[in-house]
Order: C-alpha cells, then structure tokens, then sequence
C-alpha cells in the first residue's frame, strides 16, 4: 500500500462511519489523510527505510547530527553539511520531515539548502550568519537579523490565535518593506518558493497568513454551531 492509498482509505473510513464517529476524530482522520498525500506517493515500506536509514546509530545518524550542530565546530558541521549534499530526494524529504519541515514544491538544491541553513544555525532552523544566495549576494550581518526576525514575525503571526485579520496586516506592514532578498530567504525559511518583486513576495506571504487565519475563524464556527 502506498501513502496516497492509505489516504484514501482513511477517507472513506471516515466517510462510512459518518454520524457514528465524533467530529474531532472525524477532523484528525482527515489532516491524517492530508499530510499522507503530501508525501511520496511510494510504499509504506519504503518511507519507513528512508526514516530508518536516518535513525542508524553512528556516524550515519545524520538528524542526531544535524541536532548537535549547536556545539558550533566548524568541522563538525562541514562533514554533516557535506554528507548532507550526498543525499537524494527521498533521502532529503525523509529528513525535512523528521525535523518538522515541508518538501512541497521544493527542488533538490532547495531542500539541500534548507537542511544547510538548520545545520549552520545550530540545528534551530534560522537563517545562516553569511551565506551565499541568488546571483552574487551574500548575507550581511543586517540581513541576517532581519531574516531571523521576518521568520519569528510569520511564526508568531501564525501561530498566534486571537490575532484577526487586521492584527495581522497591521503587524505584517513594517515588514514588507524589508529588501527582496530578505523577503525570499524568510520565504524559503518557512516553507515556500515565492519568486516576484519585493512588493509581490511580501504581498503572498502575507496572503498565507491571511488565509491560514480564515480556515482557522470558519474552524471555529464550525465547531462552536456543533
């Protein structure tokens, strides 16, 4: 059985049980069913070697390593970054996941970049203190901050319940101000591949928390009328 089948199957346990299941356990199947399809559609079996292969005790225990990163040895984090490049996709998608990423729509080279920025600022996921990006710019101390303070800005705006839509764009306009680059590294940092003009990438991020933030008010709705 594949991911997409057991998804499917999922669904339509739900859907045959209809009023006999509780609304919260019928809400779970589906998200279940949901992050299924965002994986590879290939076998169960072999989505747990690649998490297997990642869970080998030693030095081949790439997401232990990546999480140690935080002692901040240089060459430590070179060999990890360098065994990192060796990886393939399912190998790379296996690996954002365990460190609760998403590989959706992200090319190899992305999802290689992602898992270097994790390692090279101490396995927490934040952007890198000077890195190379598109063309020939580089990431001044600046950017970096900025950076670290755009994916703190998104998460919180995310993350956060009680913000209404207005709390959210009032919050968000400082920030669309901030360069292009900028606005495409915290992009990338936080799971998508916007490409446009400073105003558009900025216009799209805030458009996801937007939306998120809608699903989330009619969710409520929803349950409050059950």
């Amino acid at each position: 059985m594949t991911t997409h089948e057991l998804a499917n199957l999922l669904e339509h346990l739900r859907d045959g049980l209809g009023s006999v299941i509780i609304k919260k356990a019928a809400e779970e199947i589906g998200e279940a069913a949901v992050a299924l399809r965002g994986l590879p559609d290939k076998s169960l079996k072999d989505h747990v070697k690649d998490l297997a292969k990642l869970g080998e005790p030693g030095p081949n225990n790439l997401l232990d390593r990546i999480q140690a990163s935080s002692t901040g040895d240089s060459k430590f984090i070179e060999a990890v970054v360098k065994d990192v490049k060796k990886l393939k996709k399912p190998e790379l998608e296996a690996l954002l996941t365990s460190l609760g990423k998403t590989f959706k729509d992200r090319t190899v080279p992305l999802m290689k970049s992602d898992i270097e920025a994790i390692i090279r600022s101490g396995g927490t996921g934040t952007a890198p203190t000077e890195t190379p990006t598109t063309g020939s710019i580089l990431q001044t101390d600046a950017d970096q901050e900025a950076i670290v303070r755009g994916v703190r800005l998104f998460e919180r705006l995310r993350d956060t319940p009680n913000l209404t839509i207005d709390d959210i764009r009032n919050e968000f306009e400082p920030f669309r101000k901030e360069s292009r680059h900028v606005l495409l590294q915290v992009s990338s940092r936080v799971g998508f591949s916007f490409d446009g003009t400073r105003d558009e990438i900025a216009g799209r991020l805030q458009e996801v928390l937007e939306r998120l933030k809608v699903s989330q008010i009619k969710g409520e709705i929803i349950r409050n009328a059950s």
